[in-house]
């Protein structure tokens, strides 16, 4: 059994953000201290050779800019997944993800996020229905009382997409 990661792409802004870079060439964006802002990623149609026997994960990760530093504070992201299977109504799930912020951490130096922390699958075994459709809604939740980084932090135009890939002799063995 193989895995896959796809970039799921930003689609459009959500809230307020201000669009910059990583280093020269990887689009960004910075969500204030005090705001919440983020994306909606593209939506999905479950790709045919997504194994829904197993779970899926998602992928992020934030970096700071240049400017103040503070050490013990941490950030908080929330991710929200629609699941739309066909003649279903929607079913949309929240999570809100506390990231400690590591002590001198270098200007533009990315940490990684298994979004949902844990292990937590963003889509757990059997819960996609087939024909479904299927998005994400990502942002820095900075008026959370946990969120205590003063500072902007900065996301990718999109997230990562991890899943196991069906078998490719069959069509749903395992």
């Amino acid at each position: 059994m193989s895995s896959i990661a796809l970039l799921w792409p930003k689609a459009r802004t959500y809230a307020t953000i201000t669009d910059n870079t990583l280093g020269t060439c990887i689009p960004t964006f910075s969500v204030q201290a005090t705001a919440t802002g983020g994306m909606f990623c593209e939506s999905w149609e479950v790709p045919p050779d997504f194994d829904r026997s197993r779970p899926a994960y998602l992928d992020w990760f934030l970096f700071r800019q240049a400017g103040i530093l503070i050490n013990g504070a941490d950030v908080v992201t929330a991710v929200a997944v629609t699941v739309s299977p066909k003649d279903q109504t929607p079913v949309e799930t929240t999570w809100s993800i506390v990231t400690p912020i590591p002590t001198n951490w270098p200007n533009q130096v990315r940490i990684d996020l298994e979004l949902l922390n844990a292990g937590t699958p963003a889509f757990p075994a059997h819960s996609i229905p087939d024909n479904s459709w299927f998005s994400v809604r990502a942002w820095r939740d900075g008026p959370n009382v946990l969120d205590t980084y003063p500072v902007p932090i900065s996301y990718p135009n999109g997230l990562i997409l991890r899943y196991n890939r069906l078998c490719q002799f069959c069509d749903g063995c395992c």
